[in-house]
């Protein structure tokens, strides 16, 4: 994972562009769902000509603009997705805290030796979830579908009190959240707790909260589970070409250095993963060969 930075600000500049209407039809809901204490479709709302309306959903409006920001990336597992010409499909508009439900997440034994404990959902199975955050502009990001659909779903792992009634993601960081939101700098920035040892994250502190946090995303995204094949095989692709560029650099000067560079530009795929290696590389250029011989290996294996 990488930060995208893009400001509050910003954000509303680019959805006012996008739909100049979005912001008072979003705002039309948040104030159903805050009276009725639920995130709830079916509720009227003003329809602009004096009557109502259902209350159905139009954050799929605004998906470019976030699709933008992240250079059409996943924000949580860094795969490159389509442009938004063609790609608005491969993109899902997540709800970083979940508008309805939030599910219970149990984290596995080995998670749980680290000490990590998670508290369940305020309310059992009538939780309301963050309806009060249905709309809000920091609780979006886009992800594959595998990540979301498939991996997170309606869950919202923390270890504080969860604050369904919050309405605002600034104040809200005595929930303690374990997973990692990467746009603007509300959060903590995700290459300071998780970089990459050849193609696997890691946790970069010791101890602690960042620790904690870091663990539970790379196991929520199962960002290290060798059945998410396409990531591993992405990132071997991508390191076996970096390596190359840096090991010509030498005799081919600046036209390699860009090359790296823009390896490792936050528009590229796996950014995280390959400025880890290539900090490696310049930190301890053996242990990069060493490296470097066990990728290729495994990438010359999936590709017969």
């Amino acid at each position: 994972m990488i930060r995208y930075p893009i400001s509050e600000e910003q954000l509303v500049q680019e959805i006012d562009s996008e739909d100049a209407d979005w912001r008072t039809e979003a705002q039309h809901r948040l104030d159903a769902f805050g009276q009725a204490g639920e995130y709830n479709e079916n509720l009227l709302i003003p329809d602009g000509s004096g009557g109502t309306k259902k209350a159905s959903p139009i954050w799929s409006k605004i998906k470019p603009v976030y699709m933008r920001a992240q250079f059409d990336k996943c924000a949580y597992c860094e795969r490159q997705l389509s442009s938004e010409e063609w790609g608005r499909v491969e993109h899902d508009l997540e709800h970083y805290r979940p508008k309805k439900k939030a599910k219970p997440w149990k984290p596995p034994a080995a998670l749980q030796r680290e000490g990590i404990v998670v508290t369940p959902p305020q309310h059992g199975a009538t939780d309301p979830g963050y309806h009060m955050l249905s709309y809000h502009l920091l609780n979006y990001c886009t992800a594959c579908k595998t990540c979301n659909s498939g991996l997170k779903r309606e869950e919202f792992p923390i270890e504080g009190h969860r604050d369904c009634a919050g309405c605002d993601p600034h104040l809200m960081a005595g929930e303690k959240p374990l997973l990692l939101y990467p746009i603007g700098d509300i959060d903590d920035d995700p290459e300071t707790l998780i970089d990459f040892y050849g193609l696997s994250p890691r946790a970069i502190q010791s101890s602690g909260i960042g620790r904690r946090r870091a663990l539970v995303c790379i196991e929520f995204f199962q960002l290290n589970n060798p059945k998410r094949k396409e990531l591993f095989r992405e990132r071997a692709a991508r390191i076996v070409a970096v390596y190359s560029f840096l090991q010509n650099r030498a005799s081919a000067g600046d036209t390699w250095d860009r090359l790296v560079q823009a390896y490792m530009n936050p528009g590229s795929p796996h950014t995280s993963c390959i400025r880890s290696f290539v900090r490696l590389y310049r930190s301890n250029r053996q242990k990069a060969g060493e490296l470097f011989e066990m990728i290729e290996a495994y990438y010359e294996s999936i590709s017969k």
